[in-house]
């Protein structure tokens, strides 16, 4: 398992941060791809749902 701390960010009228490649990789995430967001017990889960055309 790989760990990183990140800071929040503004990004418009959002909070963004970026993911490190090294995570992007070991999670298989790339530009453009969709992932489901969900909270569960005070934690944000990001997971990938499919590869983007």
């Amino acid at each position: 398992m790989t760990e990183v701390i990140l800071v929040i960010k503004q990004w418009g009228n959002n909070l963004g941060v970026r993911l490190p490649v090294g995570i992007a990789c070991e999670a298989q995430v790339y530009v453009d791809q969709r992932v489901r967001l969900t909270v569960a017990d005070g934690q944000i889960i990001v997971t990938p749902i499919g590869v983007s055309l």
